[in-house]
């Protein structure tokens, strides 16, 4: 009838957001739901445009984020410069999250440098990710297909796989980082296997170094930091 306002689709306050620049670093423990405070249960959604946002010490672009509250998830959909696709954010209290997404394509952002980056990441702090890209970008250069997966270890941050595939190459990593008392280490086991090295090389922003060729590469890895 006339005169009648239509009540949300969800109970709940959902907040809507146009801004300039988000630093969204300084908002995530109110995703993380480790004790570090949440978003109120009220709040049950959350629209975003946003012209610059800043999201692990990297500079993503012009972005729009929807997210929904489900209960200990958040359903998320994000398209923009860097990334397009969906996914969610599982936060339990007391417990670290959990991020799951499939996208369309991720063009990964450079960190930022030094003199602008915030304290170190501590890997024990990390949350647990489960990350699917159809296409990868880094620094403009096409990559391939993006699998990747790692969790919380009891000492820091397990990789247990990231798999970057290519019409001619495969590569696989897996292993762990870690961090004991102010010291840090990282292990990794890595697989190449590549039946065109030229393209592969050439991909990695390495032109010309080499004419086709098969390699295969396995290597157990691990330094300080």
């Amino acid at each position: 009838a006339d005169g009648v306002v239509a009540l949300p689709p969800r109970e709940g306050l959902e907040i809507g957001l146009n801004v300039g620049t988000l630093d969204a670093d300084q908002w995530l423990p109110l995703l993380q739901g480790a004790g570090q405070g949440e978003l109120p249960a009220l709040v049950s959604g959350v629209r975003a445009e946003i012209e610059q946002l800043i999201l692990l010490n990297r500079e993503w672009g012009r972005s729009f984020l929807n997210l929904a509250r489900v209960g200990d998830e958040w359903k998320a959909v994000v398209d923009g410069d860097a990334a397009a696709g969906e996914g969610s954010v599982i936060t339990s209290r007391g417990k670290s999250a959990r991020w799951r997404f499939d996208l369309t394509y991720l063009r990964l952002p450079a960190a930022r440098d030094s003199a602008t980056k915030g304290q170190p990441t501590d890997p024990r702090r990390l949350p647990s990710v489960e990350l699917r890209a159809h296409t990868f970008e880094y620094k403009q250069r096409l990559l391939g297909e993006l699998d990747f997966a790692a969790a919380q270890d009891s000492q820091g941050w397990r990789i247990d796989r990231l798999k970057l595939t290519r019409p001619e190459l495969v590569l696989a990593i897996d292993g762990v980082w870690r961090r004991r008392d102010e010291f840090e280490s990282s292990e990794f086991n890595v697989d190449w296997k590549s039946d065109d090295m030229g393209a592969s090389l050439d991909a990695l922003g390495l032109k010309d170094q080499m004419a086709k060729g098969k390699v295969q590469v396995l290597a157990h890895l691990s330094w300080p930091g």
